[in-house]
């Protein structure tokens, strides 16, 4: 399971597997086989990145543009490998209406 979602102000949170990694030029490459989609992530904040080729990793950044290609800036870039995503993606949402009932500003 691959997933994007992209809030106010161009912060955005993605599942993707990694395809490749450039740790000299800070940049990675994510894709959704299923989908083909693909994104660029710069991951100067996130340095060292711990995982291999092929891993799931989850990015939440900034949505940028640089040129003609979307960039996520990341901020927070972890493994994700072995994580039942289903669950999560469940946990998320309810935490949300849990947080929406209370009148709590999101983004």
């Amino acid at each position: 399971m691959s997933y994007v979602v992209i809030r106010s102000c161009h912060i955005c949170l993605v599942v993707f597997g990694l395809t490749q990694h450039d740790c000299i030029n800070r940049r990675a490459f994510l894709s959704d086989p299923s989908t083909r989609v693909s994104v660029c992530v710069d991951t100067t904040l996130t340095e060292p990145l711990g995982g291999v080729v092929g891993s799931q990793f989850q990015v939440i950044g900034r949505l940028e543009q640089e040129g003609r290609s979307p960039v996520i800036r990341a901020r927070i870039m972890r493994c994700v490998d072995g994580l039942d995503l289903l669950m999560y993606d469940r946990v998320l949402k309810a935490q949300l209406q849990h947080l929406r009932s209370r009148g709590t500003h999101l983004i």
